[in-house]
């Protein structure tokens, strides 16, 4: 095989409306028709392909990113990237997020949550 690099290639990213049916890539429930979304296209190794979600994801990606002191190309999915530690500030910061993907912080009196050290 050639020694050639495949290279990510992405194009600007825009809010759509959905005129039917799509999976969001973040929490995996469905963005029904008529709802906005966060799309991106783009080539990734050497694949192309779109990358779609509710936009209160992809706020909430974008903030776990820049908590992480990640950049957006390091490509964070929810699903397979948010950890235990980062549940209570999802839960707090975007409730509608964690609840799709099906994260509960239980209020108990006797054992309040600990926000992440990274929580402000």
């Amino acid at each position: 095989m050639g020694g050639r690099a495949m290279s990510d290639i992405t194009f600007d990213p825009t809010r759509q409306i959905a005129r039917k049916r799509f999976t969001c890539d973040h929490c995996c429930k469905a963005i029904m028709p008529g709802q906005r979304y966060f799309r991106v296209r783009g080539i990734w190794d050497g694949t192309p392909g779109v990358f779609r979600a509710h936009e209160d994801c992809e706020q909430a990606a974008q903030q776990w990113r820049d908590y992480h002191d990640s950049m957006w190309d390091e490509g964070c999915v929810l699903n397979a990237d948010v950890e235990p530690e980062d549940h209570y500030w999802l839960a707090v910061e975007f409730p509608d997020v964690a609840d799709r993907l099906g994260i509960a912080v239980w209020a108990d009196p006797a054992f309040p949550p600990i926000a992440p050290a990274w929580v402000s």
